[in-house]
């Protein structure tokens, strides 16, 4: 293989890599960011094939790169966005906050101490999610657990798979654009169907949401959250 043939490929992957990172990462809507990712192959693609004509020399090494090019973009499109990933964890469970009580008096006005744990799992605040961009079943529950800590728990969660699912808490009331602006990320989805739990951060907001973005985009491009409001925490 010559020098020149060497460079044309390695040309023609960059072109293509620059593009698809630069569409991936910095445009926020997952959708467009496909269009846009499938224009600029097919432009970088059109440049390759009038510079085959110019050369026939380089018919074979040019086809056959954006040839593999297109294959690797199927398969990881298909695995990252198509492919159900299913979870079945076994999850906290807890009893009600209403039904909770404390096992001694409360203390006098004058002497405040720190309410004392129960010695159960405490059911903070539930609620199913509510479609948006995508249809999505299923419940979220934020657990107190007696021994310290507190879990978001998803259970039965139906919903479509995506390139960087993540999972978010966010104060406040439910939104109908699934803004998760001052939200605490717990990371990625585990999976996009089935239950699964995730550990909170102490001092976060027990309000869940759920992201997906396309590469690293800044704001959701589609997301569900519970119906009911929860305390904050």
């Amino acid at each position: 293989m010559t020098a020149r043939v060497l460079l044309v490929i390695g040309g023609l992957l960059a072109a293509l890599g620059i593009g698809f990172l630069a569409f991936g990462r910095f445009v926020d809507d997952f959708t467009l960011s496909l269009v846009l990712q499938a224009v600029w192959f097919a432009v970088v693609a059109a440049g390759a094939l009038l510079l085959v004509r110019r050369s026939p020399g380089l018919r074979t090494p040019v086809l056959g790169t954006l040839a593999l090019c297109a294959a690797a973009g199927a398969v990881t499109f298909y695995w990252t966005t198509v492919r159900d990933e299913t979870v079945s964890e076994t999850v906290v469970t807890g009893v009600k906050a209403s039904e909770v009580r404390a096992d001694t008096p409360a203390p006098p006005a004058a002497e405040p101490e720190p309410r004392p744990r129960p010695k159960v799992n405490v059911e903070r605040a539930s609620g199913r999610f509510a479609s948006l961009a995508h249809e999505t079943t299923g419940s979220a529950a934020v657990i107190d657990l007696a021994d310290g800590g507190r879990r978001l728990t998803l259970t039965d969660l139906n919903t479509d798979n995506g390139p960087d699912l993540l999972v978010y808490l966010v104060p406040g009331s439910s939104n109908t654009e699934g803004s998760v602006d001052g939200g605490t990320s717990l990371g990625r989805l585990k999976g996009n169907i089935r239950t699964q739990q995730y550990e909170i951060p102490e001092g976060v907001a027990s309000r869940a949401a759920r992201r997906s973005s396309s590469g690293a985009g800044r704001s959701p491009s589609r997301s569900a959250s519970p119906s009911s409001r929860g305390p904050d925490a």
